[in-house]
Order: C-alpha cells, then sequence, then structure tokens
C-alpha cells in the first residue's frame, strides 16, 4: 500500500496486484478473527472478494457469516449452495437450517421473479461530486438517483438451481473503470480515434464516452452508460470482452436498461441470464 501511494513499483514475481492485496486482506481478516473483532474481519474479507474474487475467499466470507452474523445467515447459504461442489463450504451445507434453505431453493416456482436488491454500502452526495469530478461529466439523473437508493449493490438472481450477481461499482470506481475498458477496446489499433469513429458509425456514441457501471461477478462483461452529449445521452448497452468491438442490448436510459434486466429475469429470457452468467439447459 505505501509503495503504491508512492507510485513505486512493486516486485512479487508473478501475483498479479490485486491478488497480491486480496490475500494481504485474508490474512488481515484471520488477524481481526483472532482478536474478536468478527465486523472488522467481515470487512476485510468483503473487501479481498470484490478486490479479487475467489471461490476460497468467498468461502471464509461465508463461514464468518454463519459464525458472528446470523441476520445474514442467507447470504452465506446463497453462495455456499452456489459453490458447494468446491472445498471449503462443508460446515455450512452440513446445518440443519441449510437443508431448510436448500428446500425453499428447490421450492421456487417459474412465477417467481427470480432477482432481489442488495444494498452493501451507501453512497454520499458528496462521493457524486468526487466521480463527476474524475469524470469530467455530470452523471445521468436516473443513475445518479439509483447510485442514491442503492450504493454500492448487487442485483442478485437467486433461480432452484442457478446463482447470480451483477455487482454495481463504487462511484469513486467509475473514471478508473472507463479507461480500463476503452484501454482494452483500442488495444489493437495504432489510432484510437479509429475506435470512435467505428463506434459512432455503428452505434452512435463514442467508444471513450462509455462508462462501465456493473458487472456480472466472475465475467468480463458490463452494463455501461453513455457519458456523451447528444441525443444518446445516458443510453445503456451489454458490452462482453470476447465482442469488444460490439454493442447490445441498446436501452435510452438506465432505469430501462435495468428494468429490461429484471423482466429478463422474471421472463427467464436466455439472452439475459446468459450475459449474468445463468446458463439454462
Amino acid at each position: 500500500m505505501s509503495r503504491r501511494a508512492a507510485k513505486a513499483p512493486y516486485y512479487a514475481w508473478s501475483i498479479r496486484e490485486s491478488d497480491l492485496e486480496a490475500r494481504t486482506l485474508e490474512v488481515l481478516s484471520w488477524a481481526h478473527l483472532s482478536a474478536d473483532d468478527p465486523k472488522a474481519a467481515l470487512e476485510a474479507i468483503e473487501e479481498a472478494c470484490r478486490v479479487d474474487a475467489s471461490v476460497d475467499r468467498g468461502a471464509q466470507r461465508a463461514m464468518i457469516l454463519v459464525d458472528h452474523f446470523p441476520e445474514r445467515q442467507e447470504e452465506a447459504f446463497d453462495y455456499a449452495y452456489k459453490y458447494r461442489e468446491f472445498s471449503g463450504y462443508e460446515e455450512i451445507t452440513e446445518l440443519p437450517a441449510y437443508a431448510d434453505y436448500v428446500a425453499r431453493r428447490k421450492g421456487i416456482s417459474e412465477s417467481d421473479k427470480g432477482w432481489r436488491w442488495h444494498t452493501k454500502k451507501a453512497v454520499s452526495e458528496s462521493d457524486l461530486l468526487q466521480a463527476e469530478e474524475e469524470l469530467g461529466a455530470r452523471l445521468p439523473k436516473d443513475y445518479r438517483e439509483f447510485l442514491a437508493q442503492h450504493g454500492e449493490s448487487e442485483l442478485q438472481v437467486r433461480l432452484p438451481e442457478d446463482s447470480a450477481e451483477l455487482c454495481f461499482y463504487r462511484p469513486t470506481e467509475l473514471a478508473t473503470q472507463r479507461s480500463n475498458l476503452f484501454n482494452f477496446i483500442a488495444l489493437t489499433e495504432d489510432d484510437p480515434e479509429n475506435v470512435d469513429a467505428y463506434f459512432r458509425e455503428e452505434y452512435g456514441v463514442a467508444a471513450r464516452d462509455l462508462l462501465p457501471v456493473a458487472e456480472p461477478a466472475h465475467h468480463s462483461r458490463c452494463l455501461v452508460i453513455n457519458l456523451g452529449q447528444g441525443e444518446r445521452f445516458g443510453w445503456c448497452f451489454l458490452w462482453d470482452h470476447d465482442g469488444a468491438f460490439e454493442l447490445e442490448q441498446a436501452a435510452p436510459s438506465f432505469d430501462a436498461a435495468l428494468k429490461a434486466l429484471t423482466d429478463g429475469i422474471a421472463k427467464r429470457d436466455a439472452t439475459t441470464l446468459n450475459f449474468l452468467g445463468v446458463y439454462l439447459d
């Protein structure tokens, strides 16, 4: 962390920076548990999962929830159910309460909407203003209102045999996410202006104006908003790294994009579920 603050390089052989940070947070989480501070332990492992999610980190988080936060037991069961074929969840799956949870999951009917919101952290007006300053652009009104209501959150899909999470970024991450997306799209182009020209012709937006706001957990895809001024300001699209020059499921607003996603989940629409990482037979 001190090297990052000083913008100095670090050396850790072949370990990615995000993995190195997450490993450090894992150790910190166990240290907090040893010091009888489960709240700090949970905060550390949740940050580790956000920085670089893995099955092992998810299991550590689930065990802390089960052992110390009974009001959030359902979240632990969600993760155990999704990753039950991996090791680390045995103590959870053997609980009588987990068996009751499984019965409820398998009892979800086709008429059930199959989704819910989970808010992780509130967003303040100062956070929004800081994000807009870093972006050099005003956020669309409906997206701003969403952040004020839900903050850092997840749209959680819960079907009888499948789970998924669409994870919304913190406002302080938005500028970095925008740069990362454009740099990836333009990776093979000598002149970035060619990328913008292509996107303007095909979709009426510039690639550098596309702001990723959410991604399905463990998948290189995202929901993007166009911040470019003009008649398509605030339009939303779905983007996948496998088709870097493609935008799909155009929606004229953030609210419209969310409705299309939640309606698609409720209708068990294959295209929507595939984007979220759920593949029905």
